[in-house]
C-alpha cells in the first residue's frame, strides 16, 4: 500500500498516467479499501497535480456549458 501512495503523492508529471496504468492493472483490486484509500486519498493530498486536473475538468465543463448555452442563444 506504502508504493501505491508514493506513485499517488509523486511529483513526476505524468501522475495521473501511472495512476490510471495502476488502477487498470489486474494487480490493482477495487474491492480492497486500503488500495482505494491508498491511491485516491493520497492523490487527493497531491496539491500539484489534483489541482492541476480539477482545473482541466472544470475548464472543460464550463466550456461545453458554454458552447451548449450559446447554441440556443441564451446569451
Amino acid at each position: 500500500m506504502k508504493w501505491l501512495g508514493a506513485q499517488a503523492s509523486s511529483l513526476h508529471p505524468d501522475t495521473l498516467e501511472r495512476l490510471h496504468k495502476i488502477i487498470a492493472s489486474k494487480d490493482y483490486n477495487k474491492t480492497v479499501p486500503n488500495m482505494i484509500r491508498a491511491i485516491h486519498r493520497t492523490f487527493g493530498r497531491n496539491y500539484i497535480h489534483f489541482h492541476k486536473e480539477i482545473k482541466k475538468i472544470l475548464f472543460n465543463y464550463n466550456y461545453s456549458v458554454l458552447v451548449v448555452q450559446n447554441s440556443y442563444n441564451v446569451f
